[in-house]
């Protein structure tokens, strides 16, 4: 952030401050780590509401409040509310800084994947900023812009939702130069009722964007074609039509390895990780490098460094055993994408699917869970472990395939120890509500 004065503040709330003036340097959401030069925002919540919090705060530079909050020793401004003002403070912080790139991203799956490829390609020739792990909500992206200092030159911003609305809301707090939309696919299907609905929630992304910008969307979606925009529009794909463009696709356990067509100028990519759902994330990373002036070949050599980010598909080995732990999130297309990339490294080894229930699809989930079982047959999987209640979908529909289904995680580790040390890949994977991660470490396959 960059410091404020107090009375600064005051003043993007219509207020003024009464007493001594004093510079600002950070905002803090916790009340046991505010500093005494940070500005403290309590959030109320659906559960719980941290104004209950400020009468145990020693000192601070000073308290957001939605309500009178009894004697302080240092100074409150009264909101409407905490985390809207919380915007307002992100949004001006924002401002301050002239950047030469600001991106915003959105998507059903593989936002975060693609964030970090884009990211990496712009750090090639900017000092580059972006959301820090699942920073891509209301709460989130305001703390992101409020992370921002003078030397940003490029930001890539991922904005999440459950709801219609909350993109346009983020798309609010910054003008973008450049909007992506990587996708639109089942998840949140629950709360938004059809995909068409998620296309109308993900083109909310464009109230951002500036009028010179640049859209960059999958062309292979047939929700997002036919689109009528004054800015310029770039179709990433496989299907005519396509500016950027991918083939002679080449997939192995070390990666991917695909041929990029860029406006007609074609580049290798070597990407150090697999699965072909990859391309697709590489080839907008590599589009957004094009408009941003950076080359397809810096590009490419950025993209040969990527690392998965959090709990996305982290491949490592671990007790002779090859471990793909996918815990973060699933969907129907994510947890395709994750057996494919399984067949592809397989090889001689012995393939195991662990996988739990998809979370927000409502109607559609148990079809959609009946659609990945009949996947887990075609991708050749030898044996499939499941846990949930949707996930008993997956095994009915697994057809030929050896499985078990679990009633708890632990009862699901003994059963796997079995197998690890026999030189076999396992697969991890269902929605971060099911966390996953806790089988790894009951079965000591966590990567050191």
């Amino acid at each position: 952030m960059i410091p404020v004065y107090l009375s600064e503040i005051f003043k993007l709330f219509g207020q003024e401050l009464s007493g001594e003036d004093k510079l600002i340097t950070g905002v803090s959401t916790d009340s046991r780590k505010v500093g005494e030069t940070e500005l403290f925002v309590p959030i109320v919540g659906e559960v719980h509401d941290a104004h209950k919090f400020i009468p145990s705060i020693e000192t601070c530079g000073a308290t957001l409040c939605e309500r009178e909050c009894g004697e302080t020793a240092f100074p409150q401004i009264r909101v409407d509310s905490t985390v809207k003002a919380l915007g307002i403070i992100a949004r001006a912080n924002a401002e301050k800084i002239n950047r030469r790139v600001t991106v915003s991203l959105t998507g059903s799956v593989g936002k975060t994947t693609t964030k970090e490829m884009c990211a990496l390609v712009l750090s090639s020739a900017y000092r580059t900023d972006k959301n820090v792990g699942n920073l891509n909500n209301h709460i989130g992206v305001p703390l992101t812009l409020l992370s921002l200092d003078e030397g940003c030159e490029a930001l890539v911003c991922e904005m999440g939702m459950n709801h219609m609305g909350e993109i346009s809301y983020l798309a609010s707090l910054l003008k973008s130069d450049v909007a992506i939309i990587t996708n639109v696919l089942y998840s949140h299907i629950e709360n938004l009722g059809s995909r068409e609905n998620i296309a109308k929630a993900k083109l909310e992304i464009l109230e951002g964007l500036k009028p010179d910008g640049t859209l960059i969307i999958n062309g292979d979606e047939p929700l997002l074609s036919g689109l009528d925009i004054p800015q310029r529009i770039i179709r990433v794909g496989m299907s005519d039509g396509c500016e950027v463009t991918a083939d002679n696709i080449r997939t192995s356990s070390e990666g991917v390895v695909f041929d990029c067509a860029v406006f007609g100028e074609r580049v290798e990519v070597r990407l150090p990780v697999p699965g072909k759902h990859n391309v697709q994330n590489a080839m907008i990373a590599i589009a957004l490098g094009y408009v941003s002036g950076i080359s397809p070949e810096r590009s490419a050599a950025a993209l040969e460094k990527y690392v998965p980010a959090g709990m996305r598909q982290r491949i490592y080995k671990k007790r002779n055993t090859t471990v793909i732990a996918d815990c973060y999130n699933a969907g129907f297309e994510s947890m395709c994408a994750a057996l494919e990339s399984m067949r592809d490294m397989k090889g001689e080894h012995k393939s195991i699917a662990v996988l739990g229930d998809m979370l927000e699809l409502g109607e559609m989930s148990e079809e959609l869970h009946r659609r990945v079982g009949r996947r887990v047959a075609e991708t050749g999987v030898d044996i499939l472990f499941t846990l949930g209640d949707s996930a008993r979908f997956i095994l009915e529909e697994a057809k030929g395939v050896e499985s078990c289904h679990f009633n708890n995680k632990e009862t699901l580790a003994r059963a796997l120890e079995s197998y690890i040390e026999r030189d076999a890949i396992i697969l991890f994977k269902a929605s971060r509500g099911m966390s996953f991660e806790d089988i790894i470490g009951l079965c000591s396959l966590t990567q050191d």
